[in-house]
């Protein structure tokens, strides 16, 4: 369940620890067949912006104990500074399908603007090098099945392959591609 964090902006939310931009997408049909699997719409839908629990184990490595490197991270979250940066949805660029293990999704590729200011902005504040994930939102998931978590360009690369338009033409055409 997303839960909004003290000091941080109302249209961000943490979800397992993950800085997201809680997005809407109009007319995203409610089921979708791919490859021979039944995946369905996930009921909320967000861009992860910021894996928060690699910030905090590069804290702790560092010898922070986990709570005041939680307060640190929202401590830095809360800085004015950090939110003159505009977030304002691009487009949408690709179509993926991702697995690992028993886990499969569809997901999208989007252009965030401002989105690598932010992590640049935490990682100069907090002294780390934490990458910028793939800027990325999950649209469909197995039945009772979660997400499976792209935290760097590698994950991408091995984990998921391009959906082309033409494989999933509604979806397509609803995401602008």
């Amino acid at each position: 369940m997303s839960t909004a964090k003290q000091g941080v902006p109302p249209w961000f939310t943490y979800f397992e620890e993950v800085l997201t931009f809680p997005i809407a997408i109009e007319g995203l049909p409610e089921t979708l067949e791919y490859e021979g699997s039944h995946f369905v719409l996930k009921p909320r839908l967000w861009i992860s912006l910021l894996p928060v629990k690699h910030v905090l184990d590069a804290l702790v490595q560092q010898g922070v104990e986990r709570a005041v490197g939680e307060q640190r991270v929202l401590d830095v979250l809360s800085e004015p500074a950090l939110w003159e940066q505009k977030l304002v949805t691009g487009r949408f660029r690709e179509l993926r399908y991702a697995q690992r293990d028993d886990l499969q999704t569809v997901l999208a590729l989007v252009d965030l603007p401002g989105a690598e200011a932010i992590t640049d902005h935490i990682n100069h504040r907090l002294d780390l090098a934490i990458p910028q994930l793939p800027i990325h939102t999950t649209l469909y998931i197995l039945p009772g099945k979660r997400g499976i978590g792209l935290w760097n360009q590698s994950a991408l690369n091995s984990l998921t392959k391009r959906i082309e338009p033409e494989q999933v033409p509604s979806l397509a055409a609803i995401l602008g591609l």
